[in-house]
């Protein structure tokens, strides 16, 4: 089971939507100092660089990644049909997975960019 909330992930946050070009490194050092630290250690980025290529070429793959998407949407599909009328009042479901479904591939470009840059 993962949590997933479809006007407020990957992406979307209620009717705001983000581009998925936008990197979060300036947000996130001012808010937190942990990550701050880690992002601004060169032994530390050089590893995840590594190790995001080395899950790239199976486990992270789009089509990996994809797949289990459709597949965790079929086992929350029929839950789905009780629970978004009650927030859903505008019954935007499908744009909503019309933005997740596009956002991943996206963003796995600009990451596998990101991290090349390094």
């Amino acid at each position: 089971l993962i949590p997933w909330d479809f006007d407020g992930s990957f992406g979307q946050w209620r009717d705001a939507i983000y581009d998925p070009i936008w990197i979060h490194d300036e947000y996130a050092r001012g808010k937190n100092e942990l990550y701050n630290r880690l992002i601004g250690n060169e032994e530390f980025m050089h590893d995840c660089k590594i190790r995001w290529f080395e899950l790239r070429e199976e486990l992270w793959s789009e089509d990996s990644i994809m797949e289990m998407v459709f597949d965790y949407y079929e086992e929350i599909k029929d839950s789905l049909e009780i629970s978004m009328p009650l927030w859903d009042k505008e019954n935007k479901r499908e744009k909503y997975l019309d933005l997740f479904f596009e956002y991943i591939p996206e963003r796995l470009v600009v990451c596998d960019s990101y991290f090349s840059q390094l």
